[in-house]
């Protein structure tokens, strides 16, 4: 359900109303048979919402680290536009936000590319990003196998997990490929692992796998999740 409507209309009240933050002073409003005023925990397991902005506010950028990315990788151009449909790199920032609330951020988002130009993008991030080198952090954001079995995913997801551990761009685009694995962040994975080497990157760790099954408790469709760390 989305709210419209002018300034004034009523959409910040309503949501306060169901949400139990604001108790009405006439009538009766219940959510999925419970009501707001009394059981607000119980209706806010049920809700979810999703703001104009984060409550966390706004992540600034870094316009110079962003300069020097832009100077050092000829494939990439700013591009407001290419983050309105894109919400990978979106769903990161409040984690950023909370582990350090003054972080400032470089968003890039990528299309496929050749192998040269993974290479060569990964070598310029590399450089642009030598000169902050001890204040900077690269994150990547991926999901793993999507809608399979988690026995699938798991099978699948070892391979890809074993290149992204070498830190094997070519390997890692080439095992997805024959593999056929619908790893949505291959592309920015395979650029970070050439930064990352080219950073002096020699490996990376396996910190947890697992997938949404274990939320859902449908494990005949499920999405792969990892978490890797780069040293």
């Amino acid at each position: 359900m989305g709210l419209l409507g002018a300034n004034g209309a009523g959409k910040t009240t309503f949501i306060r109303l169901v949400t139990g933050f604001l108790i009405p002073s006439a009538g009766s409003l219940t959510v999925d048979g419970f009501s707001p005023a009394r059981d607000s925990k119980a209706v806010r397991r049920r809700l979810g919402f999703v703001a104009e902005t984060s409550p966390l506010g706004d992540a600034p950028v870094n316009d110079e680290v962003a300069a020097a990315v832009l100077d050092k990788c000829p494939a990439l151009e700013a591009d407001e536009l290419a983050h309105r449909a894109e919400h990978s790199l979106e769903v990161v920032v409040p984690f950023i936000q909370f582990v350090n609330p003054e972080a400032a951020i470089v968003p890039v988002a990528l299309e496929p590319m050749p192998a040269a130009e993974v290479e060569a993008t990964g070598a310029g991030l590399a450089a642009a990003l030598e000169p902050y080198r001890d204040d900077v952090v690269v994150i990547i954001s991926s999901d793993m196998t999507h809608y399979e079995s988690a026995a699938s995913a798991e099978r699948k997801d070892s391979l890809a997990l074993e290149r992204l551990a070498a830190l094997d761009a070519a390997g890692l685009v080439e095992v997805v490929r024959a593999n056929d694995i619908s790893m949505c962040g291959v592309w920015p994975a395979a650029v970070g692992l050439a930064a990352f080497r080219a950073l002096g990157g020699t490996a990376g760790t396996v910190i947890r796998y697992t997938n949404s099954g274990e939320a859902s408790g449908d494990y005949d469709h499920v999405v792969g999740y990892a978490a890797l760390s780069f040293a």
